[in-house]
């Protein structure tokens, strides 16, 4: 794909709720792939303030830095967790995660932040997507991304107790190539 397509790729590292601390990823951008998350199940003491307000706070923090900088295209990183169904059809754009955050605080502030973007993004000048992946497995970038995903791994890996649950799973390779076709322009 970088051969076929201009342009550079920079990764930047930021504090979520820093008003501002986005300002220097977006200036001269012409697209943004959040992919950051305030997630480490091992130290949630207020679900609200350690995830919720994160995920919030922080996609109304970046998307400022957007609108400040003239970024064109915007991907948020979401998770299936903020997808609701109904059975026996596929899910739409309609569906959202009817859990509560007593159920799982994961899932409610995935589905928060998400609708954050949308409410957030709506009548502004760029273009927005979401991308919503299941579980997230494959070379991690930093230790810090070594959180959600393969710590449920690891959890399983140790013999601790599991939800009864199914799992699907998708390569980070592959999460990666979709965020970036999600902004390469259609001619």
């Amino acid at each position: 794909m970088a051969e076929a397509q201009p342009g550079d790729v920079e990764l930047y590292s930021a504090d979520l709720i820093t008003m501002g601390a986005y300002d220097e990823a977006c200036a001269n951008a012409d697209a943004v792939i959040h992919a950051a998350a305030q997630v480490d199940p091992s130290i949630i003491v207020d679900p609200w303030k350690d995830m919720v307000e994160p995920s919030t706070e922080g996609v109304a923090n970046i998307l400022s830095s957007v609108e400040k900088c003239g970024v064109k295209h915007f991907v948020q990183t979401s998770s299936m967790a903020a997808i609701g169904g109904a059975p026996g059809r596929p899910s739409t754009e309609e569906d959202w995660s009817t859990t509560t955050i007593e159920e799982i605080p994961y899932n409610f502030a995935k589905t928060a932040g998400e609708k954050a973007v949308w409410e957030l993004s709506e009548g502004k000048p760029w273009t927005c997507a979401a991308i919503n992946p299941s579980m997230v497995f494959g070379p991690c970038l930093a230790k810090p991304h070594a959180k959600a995903s393969p710590y449920v791994f690891r959890q399983a890996l140790f013999g601790n107790p599991q939800p009864n649950q199914p799992y699907s799973c998708v390569d980070v390779r592959d999460v990666a190539v979709r965020s970036t076709l999600s902004v390469v322009p259609r001619w």
